[in-house]
């Protein structure tokens, strides 16, 4: 059994670096802000015993679970981030080097994304409109054509760069 996995962690650095900020940024700020509440609270709380002579050898073993709990807690984010940006970014530079591909000419193939991939609705519509572009003779509309509208594109461009001669045409006039 083979796995499909990527080698690289970062596909479209600018899309994975924004969606990474994105899952992270609120969290890890979260996380962290309470690290520093419990921190705070928890000096207070020794230095208080500490005046009324009190020993609390637990608050010691409370904040470095806290801590512990931190840097898991914000490690899992970061991992999850990058899993996610994966299934986005990874689909996108699939999507676009295929659109790529076909516009040069490469049109044999279908748009296929990984099991567990997002954009796989996008993929699926992008299916469905080429095969829409593409007719039952196997080239598509684009590459096909129809003989009268390549004239009048024709007649349109020698137009428009001024090589068309104008021609009276009388409509009585036969011949």
């Amino acid at each position: 059994m083979t796995h499909n996995r990527r080698k690289r962690i970062y596909l479209n650095t600018p899309t994975q670096r924004s969606i990474i900020l994105g899952f992270c940024l609120v969290p890890t700020i979260t996380l962290i802000g309470g690290f520093v509440a419990i921190a705070y609270y928890c000096t207070r709380l020794t230095t208080e015993a500490m005046a009324a002579g009190v020993d609390l050898p637990s608050v010691a073993g409370l904040l470095t679970t806290t801590a512990v709990f931190v840097v898991i807690a914000g490690a899992t984010t970061v991992f999850q981030a990058v899993a996610h940006s994966h299934r986005i970014a990874g689909p996108l530079v699939h999507i676009l080097t295929f659109l790529r591909e076909w516009a040069k000419g490469d049109r044999g193939e279908r748009l296929h994304l990984r099991k567990n991939d997002y954009l796989r609705d996008l993929a699926d519509e992008l299916n469905q409109f080429l095969d829409t572009l593409q007719g039952e003779d196997g080239r598509t509309s684009v590459d096909a054509g129809d003989d009268e509208s390549a004239a009048e594109q024709g007649e349109l461009v020698a137009v428009e760069s001024g090589q068309h001669e104008a021609v009276e045409t009388d409509p009585t006039h036969e011949g």
